[in-house]
């Protein structure tokens, strides 16, 4: 009965230990097909393109795409995919945004302004295009 409880204990914990692992990858190795469906943590900066897209076409939840880039001065990166909402981890799209009206809202709730660095934390989706399916915002200094 002891080997039950001890083999029971031992899956469980291989199970939660291999749960939730989250590789940090730089922003430059981020979109490397290798990374395609894994969590990962990277950082860099939201900012706002030529235009913003938000859809529930991939998700129960309605998602909004900001660029996510290494510099701030830089154009190409690719998308951050955050959830819609005014809660963490969320952002807020007014209908006439500007680049001003848009909330974005970090892990403690905090809002974080577009163009501060941030570390996202979410699931990579690499093919023809280059997305994180963000799970988590956290500001940087």
């Amino acid at each position: 009965m002891r080997q039950r409880w001890q083999l029971g204990y031992g899956l469980l914990f291989a199970l939660l230990a291999g749960c939730g692992e989250i590789a940090a990858v730089s922003f430059a190795d981020a979109c490397q097909a290798s990374n395609n469906g894994q969590r990962i943590r990277t950082e860099g900066y939201l900012v706002v393109g030529l235009s913003i897209f938000c859809s529930n076409i991939s998700s129960s939840t309605v998602q909004c795409g900001l660029d996510f880039v290494a510099e701030p001065s830089q154009n190409e990166g690719f998308t951050a995919d955050i959830n819609e909402g005014t809660g963490k981890n969320q952002i807020v799209v007014p209908e006439d945004y500007t680049k001003e009206t848009i909330v974005v809202h970090d892990a403690a709730g905090a809002v974080v302004k577009l163009g501060e660095k941030v570390q996202l934390e979410g699931t990579m989706l690499v093919g023809e295009a280059c997305l994180i399916k963000v799970e988590t915002i956290i500001r940087l200094p």
